[in-house]
């Protein structure tokens, strides 16, 4: 899919006001870019540092 953009911050974090079920397990996160296609992503640090 041409233009598709994949938010990569709730693969690692309990973030977002409607995710309920948490942080998905490593096995579901790998699962989700390869249903995606996803080769190439864009991660920010201050994810990590900043309490928002």
């Amino acid at each position: 899919m041409s233009g598709f953009i994949l938010g990569t911050v709730q693969l690692g974090t309990d973030y977002g006001i409607n995710n309920i079920q948490g942080k998905p397990s490593l096995e579901k996160a790998f699962s989700i870019l390869k249903t995606a296609s996803v080769i190439l992503f864009y991660i920010s640090i201050l994810f990590c540092i900043l309490k928002i």
